[in-house]
């Protein structure tokens, strides 16, 4: 065994063994041979396990996104309106629709005032901000409902995608 080699059971001896330490005692131009491959290599590893997270944070990303199949549906919280809008915290739409918010009940659409609405692509939308044609007073129930391209509301198994909230 020569000075620098690393026995075949792994185990040390007294001497230096590690590519790095070795090129060390060489002359600079091996030397830098050796710690330009050792950085290489390295290089590699850390290439090959960022293009993995990456990869993998994509995949969790999609694992996130709504099923083509998946029902329109809207999350509304009590709240009090930020100037003349108010805030719908999330909106899924699976076609091209309006998020609209009405005062008074949407089911009795003769009596139900539109105060405002806003185009929407299909997909998920959060914090979506609504501008309102009018300032709702204080303990009133709006209505955020989706609705298709036609003005007609989506229907899910359970009926209209909407959903009432208060104004604080």
């Amino acid at each position: 065994m020569q000075s620098g080699d690393v026995p075949m059971d792994g185990a040390r001896t007294g001497r230096h063994h590690h590519d790095c330490c070795r090129a060390l005692r060489e002359k600079p131009a091996r030397r830098n041979s050796v710690v330009r491959s050792t950085i290489m290599k390295s290089s590699r590893v850390l290439i090959v396990a960022a293009s993995a997270a990456a990869a993998s944070f994509g995949v969790a990303c999609n694992a996130f996104a709504a099923d083509p199949g998946t029902p329109a549906s809207v999350l509304a919280m009590n709240q009090k309106p930020k100037g003349d809008a108010v805030s719908i915290t999330y909106v899924f739409v699976p076609k091209d629709g309006t998020l609209a918010i009405y005062s008074g009940d949407p089911a009795n659409r003769s009596h139900a005032k539109l105060l405002g609405k806003a185009a929407l692509p299909h997909g998920d939308h959060r914090n979506v901000s609504i501008k309102l044609n009018g300032e709702p007073r204080t303990g009133e129930r709006l209505w955020a409902v989706i609705e298709g391209t036609s003005g007609k509301p989506f229907t899910n198994a359970d009926g209209p995608a909407e959903q009432s909230f208060k104004v604080l």
